[in-house]
């Protein structure tokens, strides 16, 4: 008996005729938690021009205790794990176009699971290339309990990742990983450009803008202070409303 190939017209391709990535592989550049994902596309979908190309990668997020999704058109992503506990990745391909006439992903997926590899803390800023130690620990009765950055300038509302381990009598501790963000703790400005306008209903407006800083927007809170003038000239006590 001869087999022969079957060509599949384009204009029907199904998720079962879709292959998942292929070649995924988890890096780790020693960022202390702060994992590279990478694939590559598959091969049945070479020189298929008239369709773009999606992918959705999904990790455990041992954080929350879930999955976790994103869907992009790149080969590549990064997401901070917890290297104490399995990294569990697994990524579709998606297509899209007049190919499908509609969005279709493949039925199978490729997935890696990555074991966690078996005394002090160590952290590595976003603008570091490698992870340094506590420069100076914070000791209670002679055990550390935490760590001073005193002196050491970081730009604000940045990440660094975090390792903390240890030893015991009993051997060596489980380690954590943690990702924080620098907040400089600073009294800010005053709002910019305060306008009162009055509407087409005849309704007061009151607007501004953020004052200059490198202070983001989303961690402003505003309070707005209101009095009215009475008929004798005397003005009403101010009332307060938080925005």
């Amino acid at each position: 008996m001869v087999f022969s190939n079957l060509a599949i017209p384009f204009n029907k391709f199904s998720p079962s005729h879709m292959h998942p990535p292929r070649d995924l592989v988890i890096l780790d550049p020693g960022h202390l938690g702060h994992m590279v994902i990478t694939w590559s596309p598959p091969i049945n979908l070479d020189n298929k021009t008239n369709c773009s190309v999606q992918y959705q990668l999904e990790y455990f997020n041992t954080y929350k205790n879930s999955w976790s999704s994103v869907r992009t058109i790149r080969t590549t992503y990064s997401a901070q794990f917890d290297l104490m506990k399995d990294v569990r990745v697994r990524a579709y391909t998606l297509l899209r176009g007049p190919c499908t006439n509609t969005v279709i992903m493949s039925t199978g997926y490729t997935e890696v699971i990555q074991k966690p590899s078996d005394t002090g803390l160590s952290s590595r800023h976003s603008e570091l290339e490698w992870a340094e130690e506590c420069p100076e620990y914070i000791l209670s009765k002679g055990i550390r309990r935490g760590c001073n950055f005193t002196g050491k300038s970081l730009p604000e509302f940045t990440d660094i990742n975090f390792c903390v381990n240890g030893s015991s009598p009993q051997g060596p501790l489980k380690q954590t990983f943690i990702s924080l963000q620098t907040q400089n703790h600073v009294k800010p400005g005053p709002a910019e450009n305060v306008q009162l306008l009055i509407g087409p209903d005849l309704q007061l407006h009151l607007q501004w803008e953020p004052p200059a800083g490198r202070i983001s927007e989303h961690c402003l809170e505003w309070e707005v202070k209101r009095s009215r003038g009475a008929l004798d000239g005397e003005i009403s006590p101010p009332l307060v409303s938080d925005i």
